[in-house]
């Protein structure tokens, strides 16, 4: 884990998975209770991190996209994987929303785009 870097491990289940939360008292989920990607996770991507990391590949930062999922659990030319579906300790994306260090944060505190609580949840 990078210096700095402190977080939930169920954020990226949510994030990257749209796990569905919360359980009613039986253990199922209500359709409203789940978190869906597109309508729940999607949003947080596009207006925080897609800028640098989406499809436009002139403004695209370390090479790495995460609109699409095949590219964003895609191991990358520096030996790190992105999004580690169902192993959220091991993805990098995690490490990096959940940092301290403003030079590894993202997004980064140059860009004015800073994750809520909430939105990191």
């Amino acid at each position: 884990m990078r210096k700095g870097a402190a977080f939930p491990t169920a954020w990226l289940g949510l994030v990257l998975a749209a796990i569905q939360s919360p359980a009613l008292a039986d253990g199922s989920k209500t359709p409203e209770d789940r978190v869906l990607f597109n309508r729940d996770v999607r949003p947080i991507l596009s207006d925080t991190c897609f800028h640098c990391h989406g499809f436009d590949k002139t403004s695209r930062k370390a090479g790495l996209r995460l609109d699409l999922r095949e590219e964003a659990v895609r191991e990358t030319k520096n030996g790190v994987v992105p999004i580690v579906p169902g192993d959220p300790s091991k993805s990098a994306i995690l490490e990096r929303v959940f940092s301290t260090d403003p030079d590894e944060v993202m997004p980064p505190p140059k860009a004015h785009k800073d994750l809520t609580p909430v939105q990191k949840e």
